[in-house]
């Protein structure tokens, strides 16, 4: 018999309260009231994402979030959306998200059809043998995509096969899957402890407890069990490191760094976001005026923190011609250690800090923001539902844990991918 265990205020956050209902079966509702938005979103996380793939499974998770979208004969998704509701569903390493926006007026009508179609997986064997050939299809145009070909080629070198593998699985795995590896990954990981629902809107008088308690009494797993939770470490794992030169048909030449970088409660994980702000936030950034109006090598660069709850990774990429390679890697080994030896870079720390600071102010400006860092806290076991926490993080961060993190990257191994055309 399914019971709610106990539902309780967990923090008064920027705008609202939070309340947080634990049921028997391990299920987890967070409910935000943020006074002054009209609209509402609602996020259904699993813990169900690629890293618990074994390696016959790779892809399963993707192949289900797809076969959810299946509706047989009630149309539930053409009622939400003629209902003025926006769905749509991710896979990631560690969770998989369904998603629906819509007005907070229409919670109490729409929350029950949302969660009745995602709570059950129901799929004809014709739909399976379609949506099978789109995720093929799928797969096949993301190799099409060189950044990405670029980005899933580094996770793969470094992480072990556990987070490295790709989220979509390889087309000759996916080829083989039958109705029943879906259904066994299914039954295993997509159970009501691994279950987080986030509810962010503006409707006073709504309360999407009951709704969800008589959903899951209806469609999930009554057995009493604990709620299923990732660890957040703070550490940096050092990763597998490559120097590699991909060859395919581009007009122009991409060029990646990895480092070592942050698990996702990294006590210094501030550290890395100021020094990247340094380097490639804005016209100002460092590594803008080095590469693009001083020498100039390139036309884009960018930057990415990919922290999760064990690991990290930290990959800057540049899109250049082949004859400027071997001048940007010296140009960004340089700019570490002008980083982690001088002051010059480091003389905008207290403004960058304060910009991160407003940037979380406009970040919760956004019911979408709000919904995935309390499903994150949740996930993570982060307990930062305080906006002054994060302040405080951020403020903790000095010139000199700045320059610890530049000169830990250059003076350690990292991975170097170009991705260019052969030469005639």
């Amino acid at each position: 018999m399914l019971k709610t265990l106990k539902t309780e205020l967990i923090t008064d956050f920027n705008k609202g309260p939070i309340y947080r209902s634990l049921y028997s079966n391990g299920a987890v509702l967070l409910e935000h009231k943020a006074v002054g938005f009209v609209g509402a979103k609602v996020n259904l996380n699993y813990l169900a994402g690629a890293i618990f793939e074994n390696e016959e499974q790779e892809g399963l998770s993707h192949f289900i979030e797809h076969l959810l979208f299946k509706d047989n004969v009630s149309n539930l998704i053409s009622q939400l959306e003629l209902a003025g509701a926006e769905v749509n569903a991710y896979t990631y390493k560690e969770n998989v998200c369904f998603e629906m926006t819509c007005l907070a007026s229409k919670l109490d009508k729409l929350l029950p059809v949302f969660l009745e179609f995602f709570l059950q997986l129901k799929f004809t064997d014709e739909q399976f043998r379609k949506e099978k050939k789109v995720i093929i299809q799928e797969l096949k145009e993301d190799k099409d995509d060189h950044e990405a070909e670029g980005l899933e080629y580094l996770f793969e070198k470094n992480f072990n096969r556990k987070l490295g593998h790709r989220i979509g699985g390889r087309i000759s795995q996916v080829q083989k899957y039958k109705k029943e590896d879906i259904l066994k990954y299914y039954k295993k990981f997509y159970t009501p402890d691994r279950m987080v629902l986030t509810i962010v809107h503006g409707n006073e008088g709504f309360s999407g407890e009951k709704i969800f308690f008589d959903k899951l009494q209806g469609y999930s797993s009554l057995k009493d069990k604990d709620p299923y939770r990732l660890k957040a470490f703070d550490k940096i794992t050092k990763l597998k490191h490559v120097n590699k030169t991909y060859y395919r048909k581009v007009e122009s030449t991409i060029q990646y760094f990895s480092f070592n970088g942050p698990a996702l409660n990294y006590k210094n994980f501030y550290a890395y976001v100021i020094l990247d702000e340094i380097l490639f936030e804005g016209l100002s950034s460092v590594l803008f005026k080095k590469f693009r109006e001083e020498l100039p090598l390139v036309y884009g660069l960018g930057s990415i923190i990919n922290s999760f709850s064990s690991c990290g990774n930290y990959i800057m990429y540049f899109n250049t011609q082949k004859k400027n390679v071997d001048a940007i890697k010296r140009g960004v080994i340089e700019t570490l250690e002008e980083c982690s030896n001088s002051l010059e870079h480091m003389a905008d720390i207290e403004q960058i800090k304060e910009r991160l600071i407003d940037s979380w102010h406009l970040a919760f400006d956004s019911i979408d923001e709000r919904a995935e860092y309390l499903a994150d806290n949740e996930i993570y076991q982060l307990n930062e539902l305080d906006i002054d926490m994060i302040q405080e993080k951020i403020f903790m961060v000095d010139v000199k844990s700045v320059q610890s993190v530049a000169k830990q990257l250059y003076i350690n191994d990292y991975s170097r991918l170009t991705i260019t055309r052969k030469d005639k």
